[in-house]
């Protein structure tokens, strides 16, 4: 492209207001059972609805990919618990599909084959083949790595093939990873942060054994201001947990001018 071309592409679209853009590669990371995958199908299942995440940050709709390598037992009950508190999204009207097998995605010939698959998806046989995602999610980074060491030059190339999904299919990729044993930075080759857009790291807290709520905390955003710090709400609902709102920790009006006062 020349100089006028490349200033008259358009701009990317956020797919959660402040938070992922499309085309962007994404990363949520953290220790085990923090609530990952509650917040990554939170996600997923907004945009594929086209309700504000949250009920707060415009999302915008578009056909979603869930890619659950450890299957999909799970899985039903966390999208069942989701609609149980989105009453108003119709579930035969969500274009939202779900993978649930794991795929060696350092292998160039797996991703040829998954966009192949996509090319050739038929889900209305009264409309043409093709599904084009719009968010991606792979869930875990490891379930996806095919054998592959996540220490050494396999991680840079199962990041080179979720940019090349990302770029080919349009759409913006979230990855669900661990963090390493001291449970704070993300494992693995550093290959992986200084490759993708976005990362949040993730915790969750607990009461009497079970998660009460989930932290995320924006520490990369490659092209623009990092979104706040959030704290979600996990709630029980059928026979899951599931994000049910975001928690406020903002003082109340008449507590801030109480301060403010006591100040003077």
């Amino acid at each position: 492209l020349d100089t006028p071309s490349l200033l008259r592409l358009p701009e990317p679209r956020w797919l959660i207001t402040d938070h992922i853009h499309e085309q962007e590669v994404g990363v949520f990371y953290g220790p085990p059972n923090v609530g990952k995958s509650f917040v990554a199908l939170d996600w997923a299942l907004s945009i594929a609805a086209g309700v504000p995440w949250l009920g707060v940050y415009p999302t915008m709709r578009t056909p979603v990919l869930y890619m659950a390598g450890e299957g999909g037992a799970s899985l039903q009950k966390r999208v069942d618990a989701w609609f149980s508190i989105h009453l108003d999204v119709d579930v035969d009207h969500i274009p939202v599909w779900f993978q649930c097998r794991p795929l060696p995605l350092i292998d160039d010939e797996a991703v040829d084959d998954l966009q192949d698959v996509l090319a050739g998806f038929q889900n209305d046989p009264q409309e043409p083949p093709g599904l084009e995602p719009g968010f991606i999610v792979i869930d875990t980074l490891s379930q996806f790595l095919g054998g592959g060491d996540e220490n050494g030059p396999d991680m840079a190339a199962f990041v080179a093939n979720a940019r090349a999904l990302s770029q080919n299919q349009n759409a913006a990729v979230l990855i669900v990873h661990h963090t390493n044993k001291g449970g704070i930075q993300e494992r693995g080759h550093t290959a992986l942060r200084g490759n993708v857009d976005v990362m949040y790291s993730i915790t969750g807290k607990e009461k009497d054994g079970q998660l009460i709520s989930v932290g995320l905390l924006n520490d990369k955003q490659r092209d623009d201001k990092r979104t706040e710090p959030r704290e979600l709400a996990i709630s029980s609902s059928h026979r899951s947990l599931v994000i049910s709102g975001e928690i406020s920790h903002k003082l109340s009006h008449s507590i801030m001018e109480i301060s403010s006062d006591s100040l003077i």
